[in-house]
C-alpha cells in the first residue's frame, strides 16, 4: 500500500537498552535515531503499560522523541512473540511499511521474518 508510512522496528529491552545493567546499546541508538531522521521508528517493548511513561521518557532523553511505542496491556502474560506478534498484525502492520526489525530473542525475529520483515539480531 503506498499511503502507509515507511518503518524501522526496535525492541527496547536488550536491543536499545541493557535491561539488567539500563546501559545503552550506543551502536543501535545511534541508527535508531539515524532512522527517525528519514523514515518512522517503532518501538516495541515487552513491558507492560506500568514501563510506559518511564520508557517514553528514556526515549525522549536518547532523541528518539518521534518515535511511536507499543507495550502491552498491564498483567499481559503472553510470551513476547506472541504479543509482539499481536500488536505487530493489529497496531503495526496496518499502518507502517515495515523494512526492518531489531530484537535480541529468536522467537521475536520468526514474528517478522513470518510477515516478510528483515531482522537484525542484536
Amino acid at each position: 500500500m503506498a499511503n502507509r508510512v515507511k518503518a524501522t522496528i526496535y525492541d527496547f529491552n536488550d536491543t536499545l537498552r541493557d535491561k539488567d545493567s539500563g546501559k545503552t546499546n550506543k551502536k543501535i541508538l545511534k541508527k535508531a535515531v539515524k532512522d527517525e531522521k528519514k523514515d518512522h521508528v517503532i518501538v516495541l517493548s515487552g513491558e507492560d503499560e506500568s514501563k510506559k511513561p518511564a520508557t517514553r521518557k528514556w526515549l525522549d532523553k536518547h532523541g528518539l522523541k518521534d518515535a511511536t511505542l507499543d507495550v502491552r496491556p498491564a498483567h499481559d502474560r503472553e510470551p513476547d512473540s506472541k504479543e509482539k506478534s499481536r500488536i505487530l498484525t493489529q497496531q503495526i502492520l496496518p499502518k507502517y511499511d515495515v523494512d526492518k526489525a531489531y530484537d535480541d530473542k529468536k522467537k521475536n525475529r520468526k514474528v517478522f521474518k513470518k510477515h516478510g520483515i528483515k531482522t537484525k539480531r542484536v
